[in-house]
């Protein structure tokens, strides 16, 4: 709501008035959880048809009426002897959209573009060599940390093929190790069905895990 916004804007002006930043431009990251992201297989289509369909998709799967919805997608690697065309699904709640530029205007700055995470973070991933070789060969695992979350990605062929977040605020090691490993096998068991004849060939850590 407009309270809200303006509150956040204060915030942020204050902040940026501290770090001396002079852009007014800037970009947003949500966190991996803050949108529905979902693999698609669809047919075959030229490039230019293929926005539609994947709105068509979206429009049957998301409880949440597509006008309602900003609507974006990546296009995946095929599966090995795959016939359809495999991309990822991105929605975010216009209102959330609506509720950052308003945010941002409070504090005289301007939204450029919002993304998620998991691309952003597998962009500098692919800054470290053996990563960027491996991943060339297999899916690899890029592990992301927060204090209170870690994000889990799989890519292959500098594409996220998916991605988890798991929130560890508030737990102790032992359980947030146990969440973590829980979203690995979300992770990696469709790796196994996707390619069958390939194995996890690396798994790289951007910040050490907070798991005590």
């Amino acid at each position: 709501n407009a309270a809200a916004a303006a509150e956040m804007g204060s915030w942020l002006r204050e902040r940026v008035k501290q770090t001396g930043i002079k852009s007014s431009e800037v970009s947003v990251l949500l966190p991996r959880n803050d949108c529905f992201v979902r693999r698609l297989e669809l047919p075959q289509v030229p490039a230019n048809e293929l926005p539609d369909l994947v709105r068509m998709q979206a429009a049957s799967i998301c409880s949440t009426p597509v006008e309602d919805l900003a609507i974006d997608f990546l296009p995946l690697p095929a599966d090995e002897g795959a016939t359809a065309q495999a991309v990822q699904l991105v929605t975010i709640a216009k209102s959330r959209i609506a509720f950052l530029r308003s945010s941002l205007e409070a504090a005289g700055l301007e939204l450029a573009s919002v993304g998620i995470s998991p691309p952003a973070t597998v962009e500098l991933g692919l800054q470290h060599d053996t990563f960027r070789e491996a991943q060339e060969n297999g899916p690899a695992l890029l592990l992301s940390a927060t204090t209170t979350s870690i994000e889990i990605s799989a890519v292959f062929r500098n594409h996220v093929l998916n991605a988890h977040t798991t929130d560890i605020a508030g737990l102790s090691a032992e359980e947030a190790t146990k969440h973590v490993l829980t979203d690995l096998s979300r992770v990696v068991v469709p790796l196994q069905h996707q390619y069958p004849d390939r194995s996890v060939s690396c798994c790289l850590l951007l910040q050490p895990l907070p798991l005590g």
